[in-house]
């Protein structure tokens, strides 16, 4: 599974990789973003992560 993080604080930000990492080792965490701003310029310049 490939996942893109979504989270201003990057504290929290590293505990929820870590968490996806335990839950699954085959999670692939593509990026993280901090603001929706941010997140739609990643969603448009990145293409389409399958």
């Amino acid at each position: 599974m490939k996942v893109l993080i979504v989270e201003d604080e990057t504290a929290a930000a590293d505990n929820l990789q870590e968490m996806l990492h335990e839950i699954d080792p085959t999670i692939e965490v593509l990026g993280n973003t901090e603001s929706v701003q941010q997140t739609i310029r990643w969603l448009q310049q990145t293409t389409c992560p399958i």
